[in-house]
């Protein structure tokens, strides 16, 4: 399963064949939470930020439309 993280921290352990994923974050969204229009809207979010050139902001909301899009596309 694929999740979002926004901020915070993920720790992912391996123990034998076991696998312990702990999320502490503000937002954490599993991939069948994301909507298929997420990745756009914080794409066009990214270029409203990027026209009032407010750079690390856009570059904020492209990353977050970047895994968006992955996690859409991989699952």
């Amino acid at each position: 399963t694929a999740v979002a993280v926004d901020g915070g921290f993920l720790h992912v352990a391996h123990d034998d064949d076991v696998t312990r994923v702990d999320i502490l974050a503000e937002h954490a969204l599993l991939s069948d939470e994301l909507g298929g229009d997420d990745a756009e809207s914080r794409e066009r979010r990214a270029e409203e930020l990027r026209s009032e050139d407010r750079i690390d902001e856009a570059r904020e909301e492209q990353a977050k439309a970047t895994v968006r899009r992955r996690i859409a596309e991989n699952g």
